[in-house]
Formats: structure tokens, sequence, C-alpha cells
């Protein structure tokens, strides 16, 4: 028995939650290490937030694209109900718990302002001061900014590719020029080229995907079970060496000072990405029960969550950890009890917060329509 309705895919809920996890094991991997362990992969959670990008491609430009006619107002209320009241509500959390000096520090009511208007990706002191992970929404969300200004162009027939290829292109100079601009220094390459601009070939990977199934010859195409079997294995092993290849190069000390990885790796492996959301969607009706029924799927369903709150958790075992290990508490048992907690609250905020502000979205585009 499914547990979602057959409209949404358990497919790319899966990839979702794969990539809610690579995150969630690049952050807990320093929980890990006070401990004296460490998490095979976890320089991965990188990855994960661009396959996040690339997702985000497909969902908002098949969001752009599907209606008969696109209407602004639906979009941005889909945008706001399902962005914001879970993102304001987590940082009401980590602000109480995790530090409750952040407003009343110098600049501290800049930095919550710029939180709240989703400009603090432009600030370097502001940029990961509340919640690490937050620097990606500022970049999301100036995304969802760009596709509702671009929206006309991208579904007309052909200029909707333009600017799919536009974003890619532009992605790729712009990460060039940061290249050239800062080279040798990585700490400023890496915020600067991880604005809108340097990101757009990501989510324009995404949105090629949804261009492609936009046609009624590429979705019969890619459903010929050679085609979709073959492609999915290509797709997957080139997304793969990727991450291998990624990981082969920590980016501390060999990724920033390789023009190479810093503008080109992002692109490879997005486009293998897209390969792979591309394909695996064709598997809905035979893998799709089964990612269902394991539950595997439901990672995606809270991966918003699990995103936002993750660091909550991990911070509040990292502040006791020194106390369970006198207590003599097994090093095996604790990392466990940190991975259910993560699992728990991501579960329980998501229908606390989430899922009430999804329904009260429907209810509002009813209303609007």
């Amino acid at each position: 028995m499914l547990t979602r309705k057959p409209a949404n895919s358990h497919t790319l809920d899966f990839l979702r939650g794969l990539a809610a996890v690579a995150v969630v094991f690049c952050h807990f991997d320093g929980l890990v290490r006070r401990l004296g362990g460490s998490i095979p992969f976890a320089a991965a959670g990188e990855v994960g937030v661009q396959l996040f990008f690339v997702l985000s491609g497909f969902f908002i430009g098949k969001s752009v694209l599907s209606p008969a006619e696109f209407s602004p107002r639906e979009y941005c209320l889909n945008r706001v109900f399902r962005i914001i009241p879970a993102y304001y509500f987590s940082m009401l959390l980590i602000i109480a718990f995790m530090d409750a000096s952040v407003p009343f520090v110098e600049g501290g009511i800049g930095n919550v302002f710029s939180h709240l208007a989703f400009l603090h990706g432009w600030f370097l002191p502001w940029r990961v001061a509340i919640n690490g992970v937050y620097w990606t929404l500022s970049i999301e969300w100036l995304f969802y900014l760009f596709m509702l200004v671009f929206a006309r162009p991208i579904r007309h027939p052909r200029l909707g590719w333009l600017v799919a290829m536009g974003m890619i292109a532009g992605a790729v100079g712009y990460k060039l020029w940061m290249w050239h601009q800062f080279a040798g220094r990585a700490g400023l390459l890496n915020f600067s080229y991880k604005q809108l601009p340097g990101m757009l070939d990501q989510f324009g990977c995404g949105l090629v995907v949804a261009l492609l199934l936009r046609q009624p010859s590429v979705r019969l195409l890619v459903a010929n079970p050679w085609i979709k079997s073959i492609g999915l294995a290509l797709s997957t092993t080139a997304a793969v060496a990727m991450v291998m290849l990624y990981i082969q190069r920590p980016p501390s000390v060999l990724y920033w000072a390789n023009q190479w990885m810093v503008v080109f790796w992002p692109l490879a492996f997005c486009v293998s990405a897209a390969g792979v959301i591309l394909f695996i969607q064709q598997f809905e009706e035979t893998i799709g029960p089964w990612l269902d029924r394991s539950r595997l799927s439901f990672l995606g369903v809270i991966s918003y969550s699990m995103y936002l709150y993750h660091n909550l958790v991990i911070g509040a075992f990292a502040r006791s950890w020194k106390k369970v290990a006198v207590g003599g508490c097994p090093e095996w048992l604790y990392m466990t009890a940190a991975a259910l907690a993560i699992l728990l609250v991501s579960w329980l905020l998501y229908w606390l917060v989430e899922k009430p502000f999804m329904e009260m979205r429907t209810q509002a585009k009813r209303r609007a329509s």
C-alpha cells in the first residue's frame, strides 16, 4: 500500500533523501571526529548540495512549464508556504537553543534581518553565522525569483532552451572569472562562486530535464526499456565517478587549487545527476512501490526538515559528548542515538510545521482561484 498519492514520485523523493543524508553525514562527521572516529565519504556532502540544486531546477522548471497558463500568484504562494514558515521556525529554534546572543552582539540585528530576507549569502560574515546550511537557501530563493522573472521565455518552445543553455554557459563563464580573480585564495573563491550566478549551471541542468520531458517524443524515447536501463546505468556510473573524483581531492588542499575542479567538475557532476533524474523516473512503477514500503522515499519527504534541523540536533549532542563519555556510554550507541534523533526531530517537525503550512497553501490556492 502506497503511503503517498500516486502523482508523487517515490524515485525522486529517494534522490532528495539521498542528497539530504549526504549533507547530514558531512556535518555529522564533525561529531564523530570528537570521539576519535570518522565517517567514510563524509566529503560527499558538497555533492548532496549540488544534487539538491539540480533537483530544484527540475521541480521548479516543471512547476513553470506544466500549467496550461502560468500564474505568478500561484507560483509565489507555492514557494512562500513551502519554504518560509519552516525556515523561520528553524531559525527561531536554533537561536533559542544554540546561541541566544545572536541578535544582541555587534551586527546581530543585521545578521538576523539578512537571514529573514534571504540576503545573508551575500555577506561573508553572515553567510553561515546562524546555521551552516542556510547559505544554500539564500541561493535557492534567488533562483525562485529568477524563474519567476524568466517564466514567460522559459515556457516558449525555443526560448526556454536558450534560457537553460544561457544559465549553464553564464555560470561557467562566471566561475572562470572568479577563478582569475581569486585563484589561490580558497575562502574568497568559495564565497564568490557560490552565489547564484555561479550555481545557475546546476539549476540549469535540472531545467534541461524538465524541458526534455515536455517533449512527447522524448518521453516516449526514454520510456523504452532498453534506453531507460542503459541511460540510468550510464548516468549513475558517471555520477558515482564524479563523486569519487571529488572525494579523492580534499577541498581544503586540492579542489580549490585546481581550475578544472572549481569550474568544470560541478557541471560534469550535475550533467550526470540530470541523467539520473531523467531516467530513474521511468522506473517509478517498478521500484517506486518498494521505495515507498521501505520508507527510503520518505527520507525525501522529510528532507527539508532534515536539512533545517540536523545541525541543531548535532549541536545538542556535541555539547553533551564529554559527559556521556565520562559516564561510559559506548560510542556506537551514542552515534546511533544522535542519528535516530535527527530522523525523529525531522519527522516530528515535518508533521508539526511543514505539513500544516502545505495544507494552508492548498487552501490559499483554492481561495485565489
